[in-house]
């Protein structure tokens, strides 16, 4: 039986040989760990799809990420193929940390509302387990694309419901700022924004799909765009959040942004009326959500119809990486991982003195910080 990671070696390994990982159940910090020793189980996955997981992604996305994503500065450039392989790697990120009874019945029962465009197919005496592990087979053998799961007659409904999330989506990459604070990584691998809800707190997901209705009803700059808001209101049902941020390195972030945005901004250049950042996001950094790569004919998602797509690098504010960071600290399942704590704190003390009442109890891992580092939160309060 493998030692399974559900955060991968190859991403785990660019923090350092070792992090540090506060755990939620025990209330344990423990410092200078491997990181072969972390975010693992025994028996995680099948001993199948762990040995697909290694050779039919993570070795690929591994040698991109060392050798292409963390060596570029101002900019990563990516050839199709190597697009195509970034994005199977998130489509599988995303589902990798799921499992057991809740992901069967969850996904099963989204499927229903958004009408999937195919019957599942009913395997007998299969378990929630199996069903999982079908799901991420499905996936890994094939390049990831919605198109390509179609085609399999063991698809599963979340194979596609993610494929259609990730590859309806654009890519970006968001760096830490160069001192001081840098990207948390947890157990669930990733992280989202919802929209913010009509009273500016609660989240409802409700205001792209009314904004794409909408231009739609008013066939927004004469018409040339009916087709795309059709297909983007499609996609917007699939991805229904801001962005989603999968942390690499704790320097940077590959982001999926959602393709409401590259919209946004076309009918923003035309001269439509768009609503603002400030009532859909809590990152109201333009500069984040439309730097599109330089391709051409583009406005939803990424297009495959060139060779070469190259995307701007963005660096984030103390206050921007905080707050994601906060989204990180949100959305775990029992362990956190990062390479100090003092790199750590300036977000754990945001997301502890958050207005709202924070979902997660790190109570511990404040007292600990502010008793190993005295003055610390004091100094964060003051900046």
């Amino acid at each position: 039986m493998f030692n399974s990671h559900y955060v991968p070696q190859s991403v785990l390994r660019k923090w350092a040989d070792r992090i540090c990982v506060y755990n939620l159940e025990s209330k344990t910090l423990t410092e200078n760990i491997k990181t072969e020793d972390v975010f693992a189980s025994k028996g995680f996955y099948s001993d199948e799809i762990e040995e697909k997981l290694h050779l039919q992604i993570e070795s690929q996305f591994g040698n991109l990420l060392s050798n292409i994503i963390l060596k570029s500065e101002e900019s990563v450039r990516l050839y199709k193929e190597q697009l195509k392989i970034v994005k199977k790697f998130l489509l599988i990120e995303v589902l990798r940390s799921l499992g057991g009874e809740e992901f069967m019945q969850f996904e099963k029962s989204l499927s229903k509302r958004l009408e999937l465009p195919f019957e599942e197919k009913d395997v007998e005496g299969e378990t929630s387990f199996d069903y999982w592990m079908r799901t991420l087979r499905v996936v890994l053998e094939t390049d990831g694309t919605p198109e390509e799961i179609l085609k399999r007659d063991d698809k599963t409904y979340p194979a596609y419901r993610w494929a259609m999330v990730v590859y309806t989506a654009r890519l970006g990459f968001w760096d830490a700022p160069d001192k001081g604070d840098e990207f948390l990584i947890t157990d669930a691998g990733m992280t989202s924004e919802n929209e913010l809800g009509w009273d500016g707190f609660s989240v409802q997901n409700y205001k792209k799909l009314y904004c794409v209705a909408s231009w739609l009803m008013r066939e927004i700059c004469g018409g040339i765009f009916k087709e795309d808001l059709i297909k983007l209101f499609q996609a917007t049902v699939y991805f229904h959040e801001n962005f989603q941020m999968f942390p690499i390195s704790p320097k940077r972030m590959i982001v999926l942004i959602s393709p409401f945005y590259n919209m946004w901004s076309v009918l923003k250049k035309f001269g439509c009326m768009v609503p603002p950042l400030t009532e859909l996001t809590r990152l109201p950094n333009e500069s984040l959500f439309v730097a599109m790569p330089r391709t051409q004919g583009e406005i939803s998602g990424d297009a495959y119809n060139n060779n070469e797509y190259i995307y701007p690098v963005q660096k984030l504010s103390r206050k921007e990486i905080r707050y994601c960071n906060c989204l990180f600290l949100d959305r775990i399942h029992a362990d956190l991982g990062f390479s100090s704590l003092e790199n750590a704190a300036g977000s754990i003390f945001t997301y502890c003195n958050a207005p709202h009442a924070p979902r997660v109890d790190y109570t511990e891992l404040y007292n600990i910080i502010q008793d190993r580092i005295p003055g610390k939160f004091e100094m964060i309060n003051r900046n």
